[in-house]
């Protein structure tokens, strides 16, 4: 969503093959959310942010449907 700064995901791992790294995403935060953003994660997976690479990496926890969201830092957020 350009308008509103929103980048959603969802992806299904594959039956067969669970890929053994996280899912990486390119954030250019400075040029994008130059006053921060807010990752939500599906319940169970964790992420952190490489600010060096610009990219926010997404570790699958238990399921197999995992959901990313990445918005703008709400007002007020340091």
């Amino acid at each position: 969503d350009t308008a509103g700064g929103e980048f959603r995901l969802r992806f299904v791992d594959g039956r067969a093959v669970r890929p053994p790294g996280p899912s990486e995403i390119f954030v250019p935060a400075a040029r994008r959310y130059s006053r921060g953003f807010a990752v939500e994660v599906t319940a169970g997976d964790r992420w952190t942010y490489d600010a060096h690479n610009q990219r926010v990496l997404v570790y699958r926890g238990a399921g197999s449907t995992h959901e990313v969201s990445i918005r703008p830092a709400p007002s007020g957020a340091p």
